[in-house]
């Protein structure tokens, strides 16, 4: 039913003698003062702006046509937005305006009157009332704080005379639909049209088939639609493009890119309906030449077919990056890390753009390898290897935390592109999904109760597993630990006194020792770990920790390669007593880092030579 649906912008002049309902099923009015101060203030910074927008855009309005009848003339049913609608309301008669449209409440008759006359000795008599009068409080207050300039330009933009204006966005559904069941989708759990499906309805509105071919026309976009978002629903390809859970509507992604791409001048990139309004001007500006040799910009010829092949170009181009082992460990490397700085959740969207734009000005696909592999943040200055202002091997976790993810994360990425025989790939998805970070492969707990897994019964089962195949010199001392070890093993609560004594006897067997505190702290001595792996051992030694690792990847549990690597001590030329993490295996496993990354490096520096 889709294709059926109305969507466009109004401005509120628009609504000049509309009469809308509000059906039985809908609360009433709840807005706060600070709502409308907030969209007052919001009215006057856009009016005062100089970024050329051609309007202010307020939410959607979701309406379905109905037939005039005895009990109501109502021509409009509001199915979702009788708070902004109130609201404008509110303002426009609290400035002197009379307001273009009236309401009337199915439920609550008296409401309309009021709401024209505003009586403060009726303000109390019911709690619709009274926030409507409260409504109207806050603009008052707002207009006793302000100029009449600043006054004379709200009205004008809410009687939409001029440019900027305010409009609403008008989704109006099939006269057959269901209203309630749209209402309940909208409101319970408070989901909101999201921008992709505007865009969808105004690709898909009957309006724009005329005939047969029309239909078939519509029927392939649908079809295209869907297969893109099928795609984008695979976790595997969503998460090397975002770094955020989103169950629907991934296609949004595409769709943000392509607005981004045009920068029409619609909206601001931070507006709630950027994307919405990019393309809802793209696809109703006057027809004039195209101009540019961007193949995906919209040709004005053919509006609709250009902005859908815009669309579908960025999409398939998304495609050909995830297909290119270098384009994909790449891209998902820099979506995956995490900002220098606080920022906010659009410049993931922002990176992902950026690269879009530049892969387009690249004049080959190697070209673009080298751009991304120059945009990883790492350079080498003779042999030493920096991250930023701060060379590797000088990285510790309690001062350079970012960092230190960036280099953990590129390690894994760099051992697998430096192998140019295998087809592995890293796998970001089980990372963002699982929550991986960085963490100390040694202990660093001082208490022995912040040792133990949970629960304790697991800590013993890995003790008992490697006290079994306890090292030459030890195999007494962990042959009577091991017996301990079984006898808490089989009591429900173990005693909480012998359990302390064992952790500390065991630990004193395996305590790696030769180093201070800081010495901990650095890069040879952390690793990637996932949450809920990290919280289950809390801080063990690293027996109990290679225990955990293993177990995870003997069953094909997701694990970054290079921790694998690490708890198999494959770094270590020394594997006499793989049960031990010693400086020197530090020391190594810092030094492989430092050398696999140099490697990728000074391998891109050849393959650029080449292109």
């Amino acid at each position: 039913m889709l294709g059926s649906n109305t969507l466009c912008t109004k401005s509120i002049a628009e609504l000049k003698n509309h009469h809308f309902l509000i059906p039985d099923y809908q609360r009433g009015y709840r807005w706060e003062q600070q709502d409308v101060t907030n969209l007052l203030d919001d009215l006057w910074q856009f009016s005062q702006a100089q970024g050329g927008q051609p309007f202010y855009c307020l939410q959607p309005i979701v309406v379905r046509r109905r037939m005039p009848d005895a009990q109501s003339p109502a021509a409009w049913e509001v199915i979702d937005g009788q708070q902004r609608l109130t609201t404008i309301h509110i303002i426009l008669t609290t400035l002197g305006i009379t307001a273009p449209y009236t309401i009337e409440y199915q439920t609550r008759p008296d409401s309309a009157a009021f709401l024209n006359s505003m009586q403060q000795d009726k303000a109390d008599t019911n709690i619709d009332f009274y926030h409507m009068f409260e409504g109207r409080r806050a603009v008052a207050q707002w207009r006793g704080r302000h100029t009449p300039q600043a006054c004379a330009a709200i009205t004008r933009m809410l009687q939409g005379a001029d440019e900027p204006d305010a409009r609403i966005i008008w989704y109006e559904v099939d006269a057959r639909e269901n209203a309630i069941a749209v209402f309940t989708r909208l409101n319970m759990g408070r989901i909101p049209l999201t921008d992709a499906e505007l865009v969808k309805a105004l690709f898909l509105r009957d309006s724009n088939f005329h005939n047969e071919a029309g239909r078939l026309e519509q029927q392939r976009m649908a079809q295209q639609w869907d297969e893109m978002e099928r795609v984008l629903q695979a976790d595997d390809f969503w998460f090397f493009l975002s770094n955020t859970e989103q169950k629907d509507n991934r296609i949004a992604l595409i769709l943000d890119l392509v607005a981004r791409q045009w920068n029409n001048g619609a909206a601001s990139a931070h507006d709630a309906h950027f994307t919405f309004l990019s393309f809802a001007q793209a696809l109703e500006r006057v027809a004039e030449p195209a101009s540019g040799d961007d193949p995906c910009a919209p040709q004005q010829t053919c509006r609709r077919e250009a902005c859908w092949q815009a669309v579908r170009t960025c999409f398939l181009t998304m495609q050909e990056w995830y297909r290119d082992r270098t384009i994909f460990h790449l891209v998902g490397f820099m979506v995956a890390i995490p900002p220098r700085s606080k920022g906010k959740p659009a410049e993931r969207k922002s990176l992902v753009s950026e690269l879009w734009a530049e892969y387009r000005n690249c004049h080959s696909r190697t070209a673009f390898h080298t751009l991304l592999r120059d945009r990883t943040g790492f350079r080498l200055d003779g042999t030493i290897l920096s991250i930023g202002k701060n060379a590797v091997a000088e990285l510790t976790y309690d001062e350079n935390h970012p960092d230190v993810v960036r280099v953990l994360l590129f390690f894994n990425i760099a051992t697998l592109l430096n192998n140019t025989s295998a087809n592995t790939r890293f796998q970001f998805n089980h990372y963002h999904q699982e929550h991986w970070d960085v963490e100390h492969i040694s202990a660093m707990a001082e208490k022995e109760s912040e040792r133990v897994m949970q629960p304790p019964a697991e800590w013993l089962r890995y003790a008992c597993r490697f006290l079994s195949a306890a090292g030459p010199g030890v195999e007494k001392e962990a042959r009577d630990l091991r017996a301990e070890a079984d006898t808490l093993l089989v009591q429900h609560e173990p005693d909480p006194q012998r359990l302390s004594t064992l952790v500390k006897a065991v630990t004193a067997l395996y305590d790696e020792g030769g180093y201070g505190h800081d010495s901990k702290h650095r890069l040879g001595n952390l690793t990637l770990l996932d949450r809920s792996t990290n919280r289950s051992y809390k801080d063990s030694i690293f027996p109990i920790k290679r225990a955990r690792i293993l177990d995870l990847d003997a069953t094909d549990t997701f694990v970054p390669p290079c921790t694998t690597n690490v708890f198999l001590k494959y770094y270590s030329p020394d594997t006499d007593n793989m049960m031990y993490w010693r400086e020197t295996d530090r020391d190594d496993y810092q030094q492989a880092i430092i050398d696999t990354i140099t490697a990728f490096l000074k391998n891109g520096k050849k393959d650029g030579a080449k292109s």
